[in-house]
């Protein structure tokens, strides 16, 4: 029964994911050995020209020592775009390989997260080692795909949003003086929606499903981890994913996706203690329905029935006519009954098999033309009417 509820749920849980990405990777160094904020002595000088001459450019002549830091973080941003400076490219491809900074500098191009760990690099030569690195996760209202996004933000008496890949910088209004200020304001959200959809090119109804905000320039990395972490989801090298996840966390990224993908990859190496544990915390972070039938699977594999059963029951509150959740409560459900009739508590199994055979019924209204689900589901029933008639039976007797 275990091996008929476990689903091979990857393509069907990544297929409407889409990561920001970019092209390559160091290939000749193992992932362990690459220090992704690292940029190669040998360019220190043709990168200190090229910055200073951007910033004086942009600061309209003044020497950088005499710029405050708001317009050497703007100055900084259109030297980083400006094809006469830095002249880095904003790339959207789904599911690409995350970039170093030294591979952002000789291709010239990235995706948003490349960019703005290239921002902080070059930021760190300007003097400023306190931006905020900001994760961003939108959904489309309908659920059918969702999107991620890194900019930056800096404090200076007031909040500035920071986005290399939209070549954005933004001076909030003054009474948003704080970063947590920030992360909740409407103007914020607002901004980020409209930078969505400008960088995507594609309309539709979001929301921002997750934001959150990383202090410190030596955890500025987190994304290169996390996307290092898919990227081995993808290419199901499930114990190469758990390590980048793990180092994504180091770097205090924590987020539903995060806890979620953590879960996932636990999962396929048969550690469903752990997947249930991450898959607990993505439920506490936003409910979502694959994260409650996932974290079912899991305790289905632990033969935990009965939380399997609760985590089911928390899927089809929030998709009560999902065939897949409706056959997959109806299995776990009569695994614990089958438990109750072994104990010899009749009343409560019987009880949980009505409940079987009701969600049977319902699973027949809204399945799909999957012959051998649909075996699968009638030799189900036609068990439980069986179960239901002996236990009456004994009740007669």
């Amino acid at each position: 029964m275990g091996e008929e509820i476990r689903k091979e749920r990857i393509g069907i849980e990544l297929e409407s994911r889409e990561f920001t990405a970019t092209k390559s990777i160091d290939r000749h160094i193992q992932p362990a050995q690459i220090n992704p904020m690292l940029l190669d002595p040998k360019h220190d000088a043709k990168i200190t020209e090229t910055l200073e001459n951007g910033v004086k450019v942009y600061c309209k002549g003044k020497p950088i020592n005499e710029c405050s830091k708001p317009e050497r973080l703007e100055a900084l941003l259109y030297t980083l775009r400006d094809p006469e400076f830095f002249g880095l490219k904003y790339v959207f491809e789904e599911m690409s390989k995350a970039k170093t900074v030294q591979n952002v500098f000789l291709s010239k191009e990235g995706d948003c997260d490349d960019m703005s760990r290239f921002y902080t690099v070059l930021a760190q030569r300007l003097g400023i080692n306190d931006l905020e690195q900001l994760y961003v996760s939108f959904k489309e209202k309908n659920g059918k795909s969702e999107y991620n996004h890194a900019a930056l933000l800096a404090h200076e008496g007031r909040v500035y949003y920071i986005d290399p890949a939209a070549s954005k910088f933004i001076a909030l209004p003054e009474e948003i003086n704080s970063i947590p200020a920030a992360l909740k304001s409407k103007k914020l959200y607002s901004i980020l929606l409209g930078i969505r959809e400008d960088l995507t090119k594609r309309k539709g109804s979001y929301f921002i499903e997750e934001i959150q905000s990383i202090s410190g320039t030596a955890n500025a990395d987190f994304m290169y981890f996390f996307e290092c972490g898919i990227d081995n989801t993808w290419k199901k090298n499930w114990s190469a994913a758990i390590e980048d996840f793990s180092k994504a966390f180091d770097r205090w990224l924590d987020t539903r996706a995060l806890h979620s993908q953590m879960a996932q990859a636990n999962f396929y190496v048969d550690n469903f203690e752990k997947a249930a544990e991450f898959y607990e915390r993505a439920i506490k972070k936003k409910p979502t329905h694959s994260d409650y039938t996932d974290l079912g699977h899991a305790y289905f594999e632990m033969k935990n029935y009965g939380r399997a059963v609760s985590a089911f029951r928390g899927a089809y509150k929030l998709e009560q006519a999902n065939y897949e959740t409706l056959y997959e409560l109806a299995v776990s459900l009569n695994a614990v009954a089958l438990s109750n009739y072994s104990k010899g508590n009749n009343v409560q199994s019987l009880l949980e098999l009505n409940e079987v055979d009701f969600l049977l019924k319902q699973f027949f209204k809204f399945a799909q033309k999957d012959a051998e689900q649909l075996n699968n589901a009638n030799q189900l029933l036609e068990s439980v009417g069986n179960l239901k008639q002996r236990l009456k039976n004994t009740q007669n007797d």
